[in-house]
């Protein structure tokens, strides 16, 4: 449990940091709004791509595999940004993302269901541990100044932990 615990804040970091440097990606790779915007959107639907599927591909994978899988994507996404300033690809590269925190989040929602036994309160503190690192992703930002690439390189070090 405590994997999925500390991956829920892994994740809350990671989406948080996104919006938390999008201002200075969009100075850097001079996106438009209409892209930033985008941007998350991609985000959110490699998410619901994740939730809806995820269990079909466990199916055939087995959940451990199929978890690994999808958690390297938060690394391609994030990594993926890093590099390239072009708009398909960093749309792309948003999906990957959201692919990954699909995974977890379901994943993880599942787990802790089925080892509170009707219990609320380790499935209310699974999504607490999200806030946490939604929290701790716009100081990571800030602490980062202006370099947006290490406040993402320390939320993919929290993903490699995880």
């Amino acid at each position: 449990m405590g994997t999925f615990f500390y991956s829920f804040i892994a994740m809350g970091a990671f989406f948080s940091v996104i919006g938390a440097a999008l201002p200075m990606m969009r100075k850097e790779y001079m996106l438009n709004y209409q892209i930033s915007g985008m941007l998350m959107s991609a985000l959110a639907i490699g998410y619901l791509i994740a939730g809806a599927t995820v269990n079909l591909i466990a199916g055939y994978l087995g959940k451990k595999r199929t978890y690994l899988i999808f958690s390297t994507f938060l690394l391609i996404g994030l990594g993926m940004m890093m590099i390239t300033s072009n708009q398909k690809l960093l749309l792309l590269a948003a999906s990957i993302a959201g692919l990954s925190r699909g995974c977890i989040d379901t994943f993880g929602n599942q787990a802790v269901s089925v080892a509170a036994e009707g219990n609320d309160m380790p499935i209310n503190f699974l999504q607490a541990c999200y806030s946490m690192g939604t929290c701790i992703a716009p100081l990571i930002t800030m602490a980062c100044g202006a370099s947006w690439r290490i406040a993402f390189s320390i939320v993919m070090g929290f993903a490699v932990i995880a």
